[in-house]
């Protein structure tokens, strides 16, 4: 008997759970922004005059970046069949990780995007030398404005397969 109400739970739930996945996670009208959140800090940014308020606003802005690739994530999850939703984990993982190693290892980023952009370079130079000279002070904001930069471009590339996807479906 504990057997039967088991697997009838067990129906009950896969049924809903495909049900959710057919209506997507949400409805494609909520589109949330931070661009006003992102512009307002980048502004305050140009202003900051010292290091741990650089280092703040810098880590801010790299967890919004973080927040707009979850967005565009989850909106283009919703719309891929099972194995591609696997694939796209799988792909994910491994970008996460790389976005991991960046302030260990910038070969990473200039192998799966190209040379830096002249703000980038300087950025991570400062950050590499402040690091490696022991102070420290500026790495935090040097490290913070490569990961914003490293997310922004994944953002941007999923957001072009998000179009297609949806083209598809539309």
């Amino acid at each position: 008997m504990r057997f039967l109400v088991l697997i009838l739970v067990w129906a009950i739930c896969w049924e809903w759970t495909c049900e959710v996945r057919a209506q997507g996670i949400a409805s494609r009208e909520w589109q949330p922004s931070l661009r006003q959140t992102r512009d307002l800090l980048e502004a305050e940014l140009k202003e900051a005059k010292g290091r741990k308020e650089r280092s703040s606003l810098t880590r801010r802005l790299a967890d919004i970046a973080d927040a707009e690739l979850f967005i565009v994530y989850l909106r283009l999850y919703g719309g891929l069949n099972p194995a591609e939703r696997e694939a796209l984990e799988q792909e994910q993982r491994q970008w996460l990780n790389a976005r991991k190693k960046l302030a260990e290892d910038t070969a990473v980023y200039v192998k799966l995007f190209g040379p830096f952009d002249p703000g980038e370079r300087e950025a991570l130079a400062h950050a590499k030398d402040r690091a490696t000279s022991g102070d420290g002070s500026m790495a935090p904001a040097g490290a913070n404005y490569v990961e914003c930069s490293f997310t922004d471009k994944r953002t941007k590339e999923l957001e072009q397969r998000l179009k297609k996807v949806e083209g598809k479906q539309g």
